[in-house]
């Protein structure tokens, strides 16, 4: 649709190769603006299943988002906390979050001075800092951080290959 301002927003797409159907899923969703799908990991050479789950989280100013009962990234959270005890997780999309060059992972994390068993705590992996020529940050991006930090989930933008400098992903 077309918002009050004459732009266009919003909306998933998802094109799958005739080939591929068959090892991939879509999986019932509990909101339309996010869509997970699971990846076979027999077929695609995996370790684990992948669950993948591609999101569109509109800005936080708008009057969708305002009409909302929930917010998009709690009901991400919780499908996270499901899907990840049965294989990995990607996300994808936009979610309209600034988090300039904040860090999506526990720095110098250890189990050095937990009083309870190291098994029990994963240690968050020591990567290198993203890089971000947008050093903005703004509510949702922190949420969003908060929401990497507390399932072990980060951003490639700014590290991989490709986009190393951390290139703006909107004009």
């Amino acid at each position: 649709p077309i918002s009050g301002n004459g732009r266009y927003f919003g909306g998933l797409a998802i094109f799958i190769k005739q080939a591929l159907k068959p090892h991939i899923s879509l999986l019932v969703n509990s909101q339309k603006d996010f869509q997970w799908m699971k990846f076979d990991k027999s077929y695609f050479n995996f370790n684990h299943d992948l669950y993948l789950c591609l999101a569109y989280d509109p800005p936080a100013q708008s009057i969708y988002t305002k009409n909302l009962s929930t917010d998009i990234l709690q009901l991400l959270e919780k499908d996270i906390l499901h899907y990840k005890s049965k294989g990995d997780v990607l996300l994808c999309g936009d979610f309209n979050a600034r988090c300039g060059n904040l860090l999506d992972f526990v720095s110098s994390d250890s189990t050095d001075h937990l009083p309870i068993s190291n098994d029990n705590y994963p240690v968050d992996f020591n990567l290198n800092v993203r890089n971000s020529r947008d050093t903005t940050v703004d509510t949702r991006g922190k949420e969003l951080i908060e929401l990497c930090l507390g399932n072990q989930i980060h951003l490639l933008n700014g590290r991989t290959l490709g986009d190393s400098l951390g290139k703006y992903t909107c004009y």
